[in-house]
């Protein structure tokens, strides 16, 4: 079977269960950095010592990481899904490139300050205040409405999050189940 086969079913399986967002980070994945070099090869040639050699060729150790892991899923879902009766070449070994330490960046209390302040009496004032306070993502402060924040207790109730996938508007549930929380009140973690 053609990787670029496996590929496309693997997708439509995934389409059923999957978030948007997730679903189109795979297609980026698999269009930009997988299918160009595994689209045409049967899933039984795939060697390890080419799946090496294809993760050594990146630039960006992120690319290679999220096109390593992407082939290993289309992979391993054709042989645990679809039968397909080979060795899985991604679980010999394969050394990714050692990444840089992430350090996202924060605000410091002044540049805080300065942002509040400039939102002071804007209609997304309430979501500013909000998404710097308690540490939102960026889907969850933009899903935030009105009925999610108790002004008596302080409590704001995270249920959904608000995204734009291939252009069109998203609202889902957030990201992990342990997202969907209270946040902000004296009893919430």
């Amino acid at each position: 079977m053609l990787f670029e086969v496996a590929a496309a079913e693997y997708m439509d399986d995934k389409g059923r269960r999957l978030r948007a967002c997730t679903l189109a980070g795979y297609e980026s994945a698999l269009a930009l950095h997988v299918l160009p070099r595994w689209g045409g090869v049967e899933l039984e040639a795939i060697a390890p010592e080419d799946v090496q050699a294809w993760v050594d060729s990146f630039d960006l150790p992120g690319a290679a990481e999220k096109a390593y892991k992407t082939l290993r899923q289309v992979v391993r879902w054709a042989i645990r899904r679809l039968g397909v009766r080979m060795y899985d070449p991604t679980a010999a070994g394969v050394e990714l490139p050692r990444k840089a330490a992430r350090r996202p960046r924060t605000m410091e209390a002044g540049q805080v300050r300065s942002y509040l302040r400039a939102l002071w009496g804007h209609e997304c004032e309430a979501v500013a205040i909000c998404s710097v306070t308690l540490g939102l993502r960026r889907g969850e402060a933009c899903g935030l409405r009105w009925s999610d924040i108790d002004l008596r207790t302080g409590e704001v109730r995270v249920r959904r999050s608000r995204q734009v996938v291939r252009g069109q508007e998203v609202v889902e549930a957030p990201k992990t189940e342990r997202s969907a929380r209270p946040a902000g009140s004296p009893d919430s973690p």
